[in-house]
């Protein structure tokens, strides 16, 4: 699956099944602490001029224009939002306890390099999720504004935005390169003309 692959259906499952996942986590919460449910209202709100059930569809629809480069995002949003869902997806009390700490007994660590970890978490834990729809919607999104700045992307990034498996991407002319760690990585220059090609794919 790539981001040009995903149809409507599929954006609207992964809407679906991202609201009743959050939801039904917050329901066995809610009754733990009071012996009642929690109703959490699905409001719809119009994002990148289209209709969306809830905010942060609105976000995943944003990303997924984005990624297919019918709108444009700074890439300080593609990755604040990238954070925001796995946070949304990872919150928990003791989440917050370990963050507490960590900022009181990190002086040495900037804000800058926290929100990188963060970062690289967000990334790790989307590739974690695949293949279903919203994994390929954050990683395509991340991988295009890495083509973008000119930087060189990982396999995972490489078939997200792309749909090319790393065993093919020689033959698609995208060269590879390994780090000292033995990771691969392709070169952005031709992914980025690529793009010129793939963005015309209608959404169906």
């Amino acid at each position: 699956m790539s981001i040009f692959t995903i149809t409507y259906a599929e954006l609207e499952e992964t809407n679906r099944w991202l609201f009743e996942t959050v939801t039904d986590s917050l329901d066995v919460v809610a009754k733990l602490l009071t012996e009642n449910e929690v109703a959490v209202p699905c409001v719809p709100r119009y994002a990148a001029g289209y209709l969306v059930p809830y905010s942060f569809a609105g976000n995943l629809r944003l990303l997924f224009e984005y990624a297919r480069g019918r709108k444009k995002l700074s890439r300080t949003l593609v990755e604040k939002m990238t954070i925001d869902f796995y946070r949304l997806m990872n919150f928990s009390p003791m989440m917050l306890v370990r963050e507490h700490a960590s900022e009181d007994a990190d002086d040495d660590i900037t804000e800058d390099e926290k929100k990188k970890a963060d970062y690289r978490d967000a990334l790790d834990f989307a590739a974690s999720l695949l293949p279903r729809t919203i994994a390929t919607i954050l990683l395509g999104a991340n991988a295009r504004i890495q083509i973008e700045n000119n930087r060189w992307i990982s396999p995972i990034l490489l078939e997200a935005l792309t749909g090319i498996l790393p065993e093919h991407a020689e033959s698609e002319g995208i060269h590879e390169r390994l780090d000292e760690a033995g990771h691969c990585s392709y070169d952005p220059v031709p992914i980025h003309s690529l793009l010129k090609t793939l963005d015309k794919t209608e959404f169906h």
